[in-house]
């Protein structure tokens, strides 16, 4: 694959739509879980922790993107 410095353009893209679409399917799952009556702090803590996971894995997909990689061995 050829390297392309150009192609850096577009991080903050994909950076923006993993997080923003993960994010907001944990805001429908909000919804969600208020409309079964689920207690709002409960709904509020899937949300928050939703988020965090969404930037955890829109990092790391980025990072893997950009050429980080892990040996284990």
């Amino acid at each position: 694959m050829p390297l392309d410095p150009w192609n850096i353009r577009l991080l903050p893209y994909y950076l923006g739509a993993v997080f923003f679409v993960v994010a907001h399917a944990f805001c429908g799952l909000r919804i969600v879980m208020l409309a079964h009556h689920a207690p709002r702090a409960g709904a509020d803590r899937v949300l928050a922790g939703g988020i965090v996971f969404a930037a955890l894995l829109a990092t790391t997909i980025i990072l893997a993107m950009c050429g980080l990689r892990l040996d284990f061995a």
